[in-house]
């Protein structure tokens, strides 16, 4: 049988580990918010590198335009 003084440690532990329970919960709940975070910014940053790329390819048309208009003056 356990004493008085057992069931105070048991009680102190079982409020540890629902301490402990509370963090990781918490923890997770913080890990699922940056990967939701992480997502977002990934597809913000796909959408940039398409909107470069074909924002160098219109600079690069419009070069080579120019460059044969300069060659038909030359």
């Amino acid at each position: 049988m356990c004493s008085a003084e057992c069931y105070m440690h048991l009680l102190c532990l079982v409020a540890c580990v629902n301490k402990v329970n509370s963090i990781l919960i918490a923890s997770v709940d913080e890990i699922a918010m940056m990967e939701e975070e992480l997502k977002t910014n990934t597809e913000l940053i796909k959408k940039q590198e398409r909107l470069i790329q074909g924002l160098k390819k219109e600079l690069k048309d419009r070069l080579e335009k120019h460059n044969t208009e300069l060659e038909k003056v030359e």
